[in-house]
């Protein structure tokens, strides 16, 4: 026999939110959230609970929401319902009558208070979470560009690129949808095609790169036609030419082609221990011949030969021919 009595208390838990969907940025302007708590739930009485806030602050009723019905709800959210036994009945889902707003945040609010399906414990907390929606499709940045610090030029015949904010659909891009001014004209043909072709992968699906027969020393202007091209939700590019011109600015060459052998870390080593005859093989594309100039260099020179390289490309430094090589 006990001399005093004894108590134990313990508690069941508070209804929580476990799951929730859609998160990050969502392909449609109605989307359907999903929330899948720890417990039963009557699903009408959290609808009535929910609270969905635009990143302006500003509350959308309740109206214009509306409860998926289960046939859908366990379509679309079959491997969340069918995880575990009884899920069927601890998830709400719903939509939105209207379109949503594009390029804005949304918060969906579970508010302290909510009541569970299995007892009288509510919710003790806040719960939101949040998902964006998509912008309009636009040019963010292209190559070369005159307004980057840092490339501002291209050389001629490298490749230029555009880079947009969404992902394209790759259906709508053709060639024929970019103009060049002025257009590529060849001595030998009057009149041919500056852009040879367009790349576009589906590992970088925001970026278009134009392969192209550039002339030095001339800036080509970009013209795109807008009602064609779209992104993956079906929108179309939304630029303003002459606002925001896409200009691809081409060096100047007025000076030979120089060039520079290196190995990985920088300077070439061949240990005259392992080779009866020390060779270093390369290939040349484009070019009929070549000047190779060699320097003999000895360890003295080493501090030299970092100094030569550094200052070589240093890119707010005019590289100049003739600086003396070290050694030799």
């Amino acid at each position: 026999k006990l001399d005093d009595e004894f108590f134990f208390e313990f508690s069941t838990a508070t209804p929580t939110v476990r799951e929730f969907l859609p998160y990050g940025e969502v392909s449609t302007l109605k989307p359907t959230c999903f929330l899948l708590f720890n417990q039963k739930i009557d699903k009408n009485e959290i609808f009535k609970h929910l609270c969905v806030m635009r990143g302006d602050e500003h509350k959308i009723s309740n109206k214009q929401l509306e409860l998926v019905d289960e046939t859908a709800a366990k379509s679309e959210f079959k491997s969340f319902i069918n995880e575990k036994e009884g899920n069927y009945e601890q998830y709400v889902a719903f939509t939105f009558k209207d379109d949503l707003l594009k390029a804005t945040q949304y918060t969906i609010q579970v508010p302290e208070g909510c009541p569970s399906a299995e007892g009288p414990l509510v919710t003790t907390s806040e719960w939101s979470a949040s998902f964006n929606t998509y912008e309009p499709l636009k040019i963010i940045d292209w190559f070369p560009n005159t307004n980057d610090e840092w490339q501002k030029t291209a050389l001629p015949g490298r490749t230029w690129s555009l880079t947009f904010n969404n992902s394209l659909d790759h259906s709508t891009i053709k060639k024929s949808l970019f103009r060049f001014e002025p257009e590529f004209v060849s001595k030998i043909n009057l009149k041919e095609t500056l852009l040879l072709g367009i790349e576009h992968t589906e590992d970088n699906d925001r970026k278009i790169l134009l392969h192209n027969k550039s002339q030095s020393n001339t800036i080509y202007t970009l013209l795109i036609q807008l009602e064609i091209l779209k992104d993956i939700y079906g929108q179309t590019l939304q630029h303003d030419h002459s606002d925001q011109p896409i200009q691809f600015e081409v060096q100047a060459i007025d000076s030979p082609t120089l060039g520079v052998l290196q190995g990985e870390s920088g300077m070439i080593i061949m240990d005259p221990a392992l080779l009866n005859e020390p060779c270093y093989t390369f290939i040349v594309c484009n070019y009929s011949e070549l000047i190779l100039r060699i320097n003999r260099v000895k360890p003295e020179h080493y501090q030299e030969y970092l100094l030569y390289f550094n200052r070589r490309y240093r890119s707010d430094e005019e590289q100049k021919p003739d600086d003396k090589l070290p050694g030799e």
